[in-house]
């Protein structure tokens, strides 16, 4: 830490910040060379994961923004292969009529499509 000069307590924040309150949950620390702390858990204390509890899973994809704000991003819909016809009967199957009525429009690899509606003030 001396040679980091990182004194024990911006350590202590640091590891804090990363949801480590108790050291004893932390197996190694590294101070990267951009400031950043990486941290390997102690085993025990390691988020358990779906392999270790033999589930099944799907890979998560990437979602594209197809409407940001009401408005219709039409290149990013262009990209995907997909037509503003195609946005509509998406829109009016989720019971919205217009895109100015979606804050934020979603859509994934599968064709999933989430729609968020604007916070109510």
């Amino acid at each position: 830490m001396k040679k980091a000069r990182l004194d024990l307590s911006e350590f202590l924040a640091l590891c804090r910040q990363q949801g480590y309150f108790d050291l004893g949950q932390v197996y190694t620390a590294v101070f990267e060379h951009n400031g950043a702390l990486s941290i390997l858990p102690a085993e025990p204390d390691r988020p358990a994961t779906p392999r270790d509890l033999h589930l099944e899973t799907q890979q998560a994809t990437f979602f594209t923004e197809i409407i940001m704000e009401g408005r219709v991003l039409g290149e990013n819909l262009r990209r995907m292969g997909k037509e503003e016809h195609w946005l509509k009967e998406q829109l009016k199957n989720q019971g919205y009529h217009s895109p100015k009525e979606v804050f934020l429009g979603l859509v994934d690899q599968n064709d999933q499509v989430t729609f968020y509606p604007p916070e109510k003030a």
